[in-house]
C-alpha cells in the first residue's frame, strides 16, 4: 500500500440508510408488548371499517391505515403486517394485506411450529 493521499477514498460523505426493524411472526396468543408484527389468520367477521381475524391462538381486530385493491370477507386466509396496540384494546393498524389464496394451512402451521422450535 502506498502513503499516497490520492489513493485514499473518504467514505463519510456517502448517503446513510436507516434500516427499518422487520414485522416479527407471532402466535397473537404470545402477545405481551405492542410492536411491529406479522399475523397469518383467517377472517372471522367483517364491519364498515375494521375487520376481525383469528389466528387458531386468538383473535385481533384489525384496522386497515392504507387503502387496500382487497375485498374483505369472512372466511378468507390473509397475511398482515402492522402495528399491533394492546390498550386500550387489542388491534393491529394494518400497513400490509396479503390474500393467501392457494396456501395449506396445516402445512404452514407445522413449518411455523418447526421453524419456532428451532429457535428456541
Amino acid at each position: 500500500m502506498s502513503n499516497d493521499d490520492s489513493s485514499f477514498q473518504d467514505f463519510s460523505s456517502e448517503k446513510k440508510y436507516l434500516r427499518k426493524k422487520p414485522y416479527c411472526e407471532i402466535n397473537l396468543s404470545e402477545l405481551s408488548k405492542p410492536g411491529k408484527y406479522r399475523v397469518v389468520g383467517t377472517v372471522t367477521s367483517v364491519t364498515e371499517d375494521t375487520f376481525i381475524i383469528n389466528d387458531g391462538s386468538d383473535q385481533i381486530e384489525a384496522i386497515l391505515t392504507t387503502p387496500q385493491n382487497l375485498e374483505v370477507k369472512e372466511g378468507i386466509l390473509l397475511r398482515l403486517f402492522g402495528f399491533i396496540e394492546l390498550e386500550p384494546k387489542k388491534q393491529i393498524k394494518v400497513s400490509i394485506v396479503q390474500l393467501l389464496r392457494d396456501v395449506d394451512v396445516d402445512t404452514y402451521t407445522q413449518i411455523k411450529e418447526l421453524e419456532q422450535s428451532l429457535i428456541k
